[in-house]
């Protein structure tokens, strides 16, 4: 897993008895009961083991906070406008070359940049996002299944209700203060 705008999250994370949202639920329950930590999910394998990688792309000044808590689009933009994607895609075949791999952007445009720049470099790349016709996004999932495509860059797509078990690769280009997404998204390498 790789995570280039790295903020509150990491994978070393337990659970708490509050909303994802981090408040608490006293209101509705009385009692808790937490669930299986991450590291027994490895130990009794249940989610695969992983490394995890971090590198901090961002200008983290431009950043600015939406209604929900999150960043919004336009300062995820105006945060990463100077980074060179060329950085990823070295450190990509440094450490995790021509895996099956699912690249997250916080955009369309993003994603286009992303994919374009993994061409470029000689790998098998497509973007995809919500606005893409159904069957070209099923048919990069097939092809991603049957390694005509390595690497899928989406935009706000894959976090959830996609079932990829031979994801090997996270790599996440956007930054996010949302646990429920962090947790989504670099969790999708973890099956086995």
């Amino acid at each position: 897993i790789f995570n280039y705008f790295p903020d509150a999250y990491t994978l070393g994370f337990t659970a708490t008895p509050t909303l994802l949202s981090g408040k608490g639920l006293g209101r509705f329950y009385d009692d808790l009961i937490i669930g299986k930590s991450v590291q027994w999910l490895i130990d009794n394998q249940r989610l695969a083991p992983f490394d995890y990688y971090s590198i901090d792309l961002l200008n983290h000044d431009r950043l600015k906070h939406s209604s929900t808590g999150d960043y919004t689009y336009k300062s995820i933009d105006d945060a990463t406008k100077n980074v060179q994607y060329g950085d990823v895609i070295e450190h990509y075949k440094k450490l995790a070359d021509n895996t099956k791999t699912i690249i997250y952007t916080h955009s369309v445009e993003a994603s286009k940049r992303v994919a374009e720049a993994f061409k470029s470099a000689g790998y098998s790349a497509q973007a995809v996002d919500g606005k893409t016709n159904k069957q070209v996004r099923q048919q990069a999932m097939e092809d991603f299944r049957n390694g005509k495509v390595t690497i899928l860059v989406n935009a706000e797509l894959y976090g959830e209700g996609v079932d990829v078990p031979d994801c090997e690769t996270v790599l996440l280009l956007r930054p996010t203060e949302s646990l429920s997404l962090f947790i989504q998204q670099t969790m999708r390498a973890m099956r086995y």
